[in-house]
């Protein structure tokens, strides 16, 4: 406000103060929404689930999100949700031997192997 005030007292006329006004009001709203976003996404980044999670949410359409997210379930053991996201990601992409690959040992260490079977010979295909 000091500054705005300063700046008023320099500029002279009163269209440049309206201008000097306007385009600092404009720097302070552009530079406080950069601040909020900024400190979302670093909240976000707190584990690779709450990345990969606000990540599908915005683009529910990236392959490798839908995969990232899939992989980060996998791991934690979560297979129904992993295999939705690798199925997800497969729909956008049919063509990625890596997910076929990861939803294959998901039906390994769940005792179907019949399916995984199936998916190990559409990689092959």
């Amino acid at each position: 406000i000091a500054f705005a005030a300063w700046a008023d007292h320099v500029s002279g006329s009163s269209g440049q103060r309206w201008r000097r006004r306007w385009r600092l009001g404009l720097g302070v709203l552009l530079l406080s929404v950069f601040v909020f976003r900024c400190g979302a996404r670093v909240w976000q980044w707190r584990s690779s689930e709450a990345l990969y999670e606000a990540d599908a949410l915005a683009w529910p359409t990236s392959v490798k999100t839908q995969h990232q997210l899939a992989t980060v379930y996998h791991a934690q053991g979560r297979y129904d949700e992993a295999l939705r996201h690798y199925e997800a990601s497969l729909a956008v992409l049919d063509d990625n031997a890596l997910t076929d690959q990861c939803v294959a040992q998901i039906y390994i260490e769940t005792g179907r192997y019949a399916a995984a079977l199936e998916r190990f010979e559409k990689i092959m295909r």
